[in-house]
């Protein structure tokens, strides 16, 4: 799920980042295990929603475009 967020935002995005800087965004955030344990959290809510992976991916994409868009001007923001 973190490789199709990461995917997703790649290809939905890629002319306009820096992957260099896509990477370390993500890597200060946290490890990939934690990364994990969010989106199944943030996906599933506790257990009261379907848990599918579709859903895993686009809570992932979401959470990569929230990590990138901190500290950017509101004009460099890529924003959901």
């Amino acid at each position: 799920m973190l490789l199709g967020g990461i995917g997703m935002f790649i290809g939905k995005h890629g002319d306009d980042i820096d992957d260099r800087a896509l990477s370390e965004k993500i890597g200060k955030k946290d490890p990939a295990f934690r990364w994990r344990a969010n989106i199944t959290a943030l996906a599933s809510a506790g257990g009261t929603r379907h848990s599918g992976t579709g859903s895993r991916i686009s809570t992932c994409y979401t959470l990569i475009v929230t990590e990138w868009d901190k500290g950017r001007r509101k004009e460099n923001r890529i924003g959901v």
